[in-house]
């Protein structure tokens, strides 16, 4: 039992992340106690209830004579087996912790999208891999329209659900590449992988739709690294340039009419 803590102390040690080292220990676990199968499970205030089988198996409902949210906490190895679960469960317990602390350290608190710290991270790299291999991508900046006064108006609740909503429709309008943030109040960034000017309006023109559903408008500015700026900063200018001009234009029209 020793040699087996002493080996998920150092697997922990030396794991991407807290699950990919769950579902490593449950396999050192099945290796040491020659277990068929295992559930482990574990919660905590932090990540909540949380269940794993080993081998990343579907948990089935019918292994157990009460439901998943009536289960102890602990490990069910099959065959069954009598060990000491209470350091291999807190080393499980520690280790989901982290990737809870990592995830709010990267994460805004209130839409669960990328904050400024993370956005600006990848910009980074994105910036550098740009400039030195020529790979391409659109940063896009936007903001609500008139979002001080629903605040003003309407309260700080009604502004945060707006917030919610504008988020998952980002959310929903990306590619699997693409990578959205909230880098302000009502500020919004995104990068585009490979994508063109054109592609990067089209992308716009998509969310624009999609937000008009929830009776949302947004102004927006883009840029494309390398064609026309291989540094942030300047990157960033000019898709900051082309929102204020776009919400000028917004603007006027709403004079005109």
């Amino acid at each position: 039992m020793y040699d087996l803590i002493k080996n998920l102390v150092m697997m922990f040690a030396e794991a991407n992340s807290g699950i990919s080292f769950i579902y490593s220990g449950l396999d050192a676990i099945a290796e040491e106690f020659k277990l068929i199968d295992a559930v482990l499970v574990i919660e905590n205030e932090n990540f909540g209830r949380q269940i794993f089988r080993l081998g990343k198996k579907p948990i089935e409902q019918n292994m157990f004579e009460v439901s998943l949210l009536e289960i102890p906490i602990g490990i069910y190895p099959q065959p069954e087996k009598d060990f000491d679960q209470n350091a291999i469960i807190k080393l499980f317990e520690m280790a989901l912790n982290i990737d809870h602390f990592k995830h709010d350290a990267r994460h805004d608190g209130l839409t669960n999208l990328l904050n400024r710290r993370s956005f600006d991270e990848i910009l980074v790299n994105l910036t550098f891999q740009s400039g030195r291999y020529g790979w391409q991508f659109a940063l896009v900046l936007m903001d609500l329209n008139d979002f001080k006064q629903i605040n003003d108006t309407k309260g700080h609740l009604e502004g945060d659900r707006i917030l919610k909503a504008v988020s998952k429709v980002l959310s929903n309008c990306l590619r699997s590449g693409d990578r959205v943030a909230r880098v302000g109040g009502d500020e919004f960034a995104l990068v585009l992988a490979n994508a063109t000017d054109d592609g990067a309006s089209q992308v716009v023109e998509r969310i624009k739709r999609s937000l008009k559903e929830i009776n949302v408008t947004i102004s927006a500015g883009s840029a494309v690294a390398p064609a026309e700026a291989t540094e942030i900063a300047a990157l960033w200018g000019l898709a900051d340039t082309r929102l204020y001009e776009d919400k000028l234009s917004r603007t006027k029209v709403s004079r005109d009419n």
